[in-house]
């Protein structure tokens, strides 16, 4: 089961996102990270990417972006973005949302998911709060 996260505010520059997905103009930013061991990482990283623009496909209803290779994806959705990271023995995720309740809704939505395709292999996503503040702040 995901944790909720604890959180920690973040100001990146406009570049950094290229879009401002809190809905107030500001680029605060809360976030969320995880890492999640697994002798798979990069078959996990697949999946799940994959499976998001497949649902999106196929619904179109959260208006999300999947964008991966084998060592790293980008899950887009309206109301903020996780990046994914695959390493030897692990996947590392970042997630980003404009407020608490966005990021509890892409930490819960990302997480799930990540455990439910990987299930058998017992994957479990603890998110705690991000590392400390982007550089340009």
């Amino acid at each position: 089961m995901a944790h909720r996260p604890r959180f920690t505010h973040h100001r990146l520059d406009a570049d950094h996102t290229g879009a401002d997905h809190s809905g107030d103009g500001s680029t605060t930013r809360l976030v969320a990270e995880a890492r999640v061991d697994t002798e798979r990482p990069s078959r996990y990283l697949t999946q799940l990417c994959r499976h998001i623009a497949e649902l999106e496909q196929a619904h179109g209803v959260l208006g999300a972006r999947a964008e991966w290779s084998d060592t790293d994806g980008t899950l887009t959705f309206p109301w903020g973005r996780c990046t994914i990271h695959a390493e030897a023995g692990a996947l590392t995720l970042r997630a980003e949302a404009g407020d608490k309740s966005a990021l509890t809704r892409l930490t819960e939505a990302v997480g799930g998911r990540l455990e439910q395709i990987g299930r058998r292999d017992g994957l479990a996503v603890t998110w705690s709060a991000g590392a400390g503040e982007e550089a340009g702040s």
